[in-house]
Parts: C-alpha cells; sequence; structure tokens
C-alpha cells in the first residue's frame, strides 16, 4: 500500500501542476482579451476545483485502505480528461489561436518559466 500511495501522492502534485499553468496564464489572458466568450474559463476553473475533490477523495481512501472508494474515485478521474479535451478543442483552442497569435511565444516563456513540481522545467 506504501508504493501505491507514494506513486499516487507524486501523481497528485503533477495533476495539480496542470491547470497552474492554464489558471495562472492563459485563462486571465484569455479572459481579458476583447470579444472573448468567459463560459470556457468558468468551466474549467470549476472542473479544477471538481478534479480536486476527486483527488482529494483518493487520498482519504488510500488513509482509509479503501480500495473500492478509490477505484469510484478512478472512474470518475478517468472519464475528465476526454471531456475536457473536447471542450478545449472546441471552444478554447480556436479562441485562443486567433486571440493570441501575436503573443504566443510571450504565452509559452510564461508557461516554461512555471516550475514543474519536481524541479524541471515543465515542456
Amino acid at each position: 500500500m506504501a508504493t501505491i500511495k507514494t506513486a499516487f501522492e507524486e501523481f497528485d502534485v503533477a495533476l495539480r501542476h496542470h491547470p497552474d499553468g492554464e489558471r495562472m496564464v492563459l485563462f486571465p489572458d484569455f479572459e481579458h482579451t476583447p470579444g472573448t466568450p468567459s463560459g470556457p474559463t468558468g468551466m474549467m476553473r470549476s472542473e479544477h476545483r471538481h478534479i480536486k475533490e476527486i483527488t482529494a477523495a483518493m487520498t482519504d481512501s488510500l488513509s482509509a485502505h479503501d480500495a473500492d472508494a478509490f477505484a469510484a474515485s478512478v472512474d470518475l478521474l478517468h472519464m475528465m480528461p476526454g471531456q475536457r479535451m473536447l471542450q478545449e478543442s472546441s471552444t478554447l483552442y480556436p479562441v485562443a489561436d486567433c486571440s493570441f497569435a501575436a503573443c504566443v511565444d510571450q504565452l509559452d516563456a510564461q508557461v516554461r518559466d512555471l516550475r514543474h513540481p519536481f524541479g524541471e522545467h515543465q515542456s
């Protein structure tokens, strides 16, 4: 169980790092670009909170040695990336491509400046 817990803790840290780039770099620029809808980022912020709730439940179930609860949370978390990718590719990316074309290098540098949780730069 200790190996599973350690592996999950590393996964959880990495998973929490991804939304930081969106929340701290992409979303603010997206939301301050004239003519962009605020709905997609609001929904994605909500999804970030939901992911944190799921991973918190996973942590609790590991601490309680409750394999069934852990598996149920894994199933919930497993469904989210596909739905999220569909939303990003159909809504956020097309608007961002048009809005950020002139400043893509600057945004890329800002995201790269965020330190990866394990000490290396995110690529």
